[in-house]
């Protein structure tokens, strides 16, 4: 996982790296690869926005995440166009779905964002889109890739794969499974969880979507129901 953070998204420099999201969650994974970098993290007790965008401006803040719904109680901020953001290299976000126009709004109003996708069996960078993946050669905002997840990671294979346990092509839809080193080893003493997650010897996400033509990765649906509440699945 830190080798695909640090391999697919910017650094330049001594990085600093704001945690205003749980650190049991996203926030606090992104630190290892963070830290390999030397770089400053910034804790935060409380989410609170105003003061989050004030740290970003005092520390000279390069990278931070939250997820969709805190940015867009960031978007409504009356601070936020005040606030100098121009130390930022890497916005990341992820842990659920966000809104098309919401992400435009924030490509325009924050600065550089990343996506990425995975799950505690496979952390973080099951998928990714770094900044640049989210405009066109002519510096305009895409609009084709914007409700994706971003490209696979480099060190993973992903499939889409039907319920017999085959491998669909590019633009059919099924389970996303995955292979590679950033999958898990298996559940804490739960064989049978671990043999199911893992049949046809792919890991399975539960998560239904497809690949497009250019390996980006699209999620439609849930395999099981799923309420993802502030960025934990439940």
């Amino acid at each position: 996982m830190t080798a695909l953070t640090l391999m697919g998204d910017p650094f330049e420099g001594r990085p600093t790296y704001l945690a205003l999201a749980p650190l049991t969650h996203a926030a606090g994974v992104l630190c290892f690869p963070i830290m390999t970098l030397g770089a400053r993290v910034v804790i935060r007790h409380h989410p609170d926005i105003g003061e989050f965008l004030d740290l970003i401006a005092r520390y000279r803040v390069t990278h931070t995440f939250l997820p969709p719904t805190v940015i867009y109680m960031l978007l409504d901020h009356p601070k936020l166009e005040s606030t100098d953001r121009s130390s930022l290299q890497c916005f990341w976000y992820g842990a659920a779905a966000i809104s098309v126009a919401r992400l435009t709004e924030a490509l325009e109003r924050i600065g550089p964002m990343a996506q990425l996708f995975g799950q505690t069996e496979a952390p973080m960078m099951i998928s990714m889109m770094p900044p640049e993946d989210h405009y066109n050669p002519d510096g305009s905002i895409t609009t084709g890739h914007l409700s994706s997840t971003g490209r696979v990671g480099p060190l993973v294979r992903v499939g889409i794969m039907d319920g017999e346990g085959n491998l669909v092509p590019a633009e059919e839809r099924g389970e996303i499974v995955v292979r590679g080193s950033l999958v898990m080893d298996g559940y804490y003493k739960n064989a049978e969880a671990t043999a199911e997650a893992s049949m046809h010897g792919w890991h399975h996400t539960g998560d239904i979507g497809y690949l497009d033509a250019d390996n980006f990765l699209y999620i439609v649906d849930r395999a099981e129901d799923m309420i993802i509440t502030g960025g934990f699945n439940v």
